[in-house]
């Protein structure tokens, strides 16, 4: 099994809670700390009153037997190199001495940052099955490891549930019906609680996540008794180098928001301005269709001529596939208006079950060409997440 100890908290707000911090974990026995991990949320705290969270920086005990993955983690990844070389030191004598008493445990303490993990004690037998021991520093290799012996269903999906109501019962039945399906589904729950918006965080793997998702179809298509309706997650990019400075109102990305929230069991997941920087947009789609595995990616502005306009270019470079027609759909109805509509290069396509699509950076624009292919959106995120039905 698994183990934890409870430990006390004080928050800044003046709220004193409990909260389990893991020194070993044990993903055999309890799963679902796997996709704890994987979303970086093991050992941390959350506040039961504002929310403010606490990463508690303790090593711990990862051991996923069906993998032969067994590691000594340490939460930080800038220990400094002697602290570093004695926790090495202290981790052999025990991996290699683990059988050779029953009654004394190694007390694995460095630098005040690696005690309070106590090794079970094995039989000759137990330690000679046990894979050969990993030593971590950082969060971020443990996922690596966890990602590598993992399959594409089995990796780390996400649902964001949202909204902008400040009305807490409003909030308190969002999280009911979000812990309900999460317990239905075998999938977690993480809250972000803003004054302004609040968001409901499911997690799981990929096919847990692909089921709940059709679950919030099936019941979509029974209380409304028309076409399965998803609960679409979407992000909304806007990149300009004036409007990442602050030197301009964002308005094409509030239009879009505006708009897109209009489609029924759509939720704004994320959102951000960047500047022109290609490698800065084609990580965040990465991120934005891998990690967070949102269904639907606007992208305004950096679509012309100028010479800091790339966004079609860091797009395709994400994209599995094109779909020309939608960006073709757009510049026909910009061409209604003004004949600079020619000079658009916006592209759209698929990564994954991701539709991502490039706007242009006109807030007239933008609703025109937004209206146009809004009726289709739905359909072509239900093909991409459950492929075609009967028409």
């Amino acid at each position: 099994m698994s183990r934890s100890i409870n430990r006390t908290l004080t928050c800044p707000c003046g709220e004193v809670f409990s909260s389990p911090i893991y020194e070993s974990v044990n993903v055999a026995k309890d799963p679902q700390l796997q996709y704890t991990v994987l979303a970086g949320l093991l050992n941390v705290s959350s506040c039961p009153a504002c929310g403010r969270r606490a990463a508690i920086s303790r090593p711990f005990i990862y051991s996923d037997p069906a993998h032969n993955l067994l590691a000594y983690v340490h939460p930080r990844s800038d220990v400094p190199e002697e602290a570093r070389l004695l926790i090495l030191e202290k981790l052999h004598d025990v991996y290699v001495n683990i059988a050779g008493d029953d009654e004394e445990n190694s007390d694995l303490e460095a630098d005040g940052d690696a005690n309070g993990i106590e090794p079970v004690t094995s039989s000759t037998e137990q330690v000679l099955e046990m894979p050969p021991l990993q030593v971590i520093f950082g969060i971020d290799q443990l996922q690596g490891l966890i990602n590598a012996v993992l399959s594409q269903e089995e990796r780390l999906g996400r649902l964001a549930l949202n909204t902008r109501s400040r009305d807490s019962a409003e909030r308190g039945q969002l999280l009911h019906i979000a812990r309900k399906l999460a317990q239905e589904m075998q999938c977690q729950v993480e809250v972000e609680e803003l004054s302004d918006e609040y968001t409901v965080w499911l997690f799981g793997s990929r096919r847990q996540i692909g089921a709940l998702m059709r679950e919030f179809a099936a019941r979509g298509e029974a209380r409304k008794g028309r076409t399965t309706s998803y609960m679409i997650t979407i992000g909304v990019l806007t990149i300009s180098d004036s409007g990442a400075k602050g030197a301009r109102q964002d308005t094409s990305g509030e239009n879009i928001r505006a708009m897109v929230t209009q489609l029924s069991e759509a939720v704004i997941s994320a959102g951000a301005i960047i500047p022109d920087e290609r490698e800065l947009i084609e990580g965040t789609l990465r991120e934005w269709s891998d990690e967070k595995q949102l269904n639907l990616i606007l992208t305004t502005g950096g679509t012309g001529l100028a010479p800091r306009d790339i966004t079609p270019e860091a797009t395709r470079a994400v994209l599995d596939r094109e779909a020309p027609g939608i960006a073709e759909a757009m510049r026909a109805v910009s061409l209604q208006h003004t004949p600079f509509g020619m000079l658009s290069r916006g592209v759209a396509g698929t990564r994954g079950r991701t539709l991502i699509i490039n706007l242009p950076g006109s807030p007239k624009a933008v609703k025109e060409c937004l209206e146009s292919i809004m009726p289709v959106l739905p359909h072509a995120i239900n093909l991409l997440v459950e492929g075609p039905r009967e028409h």
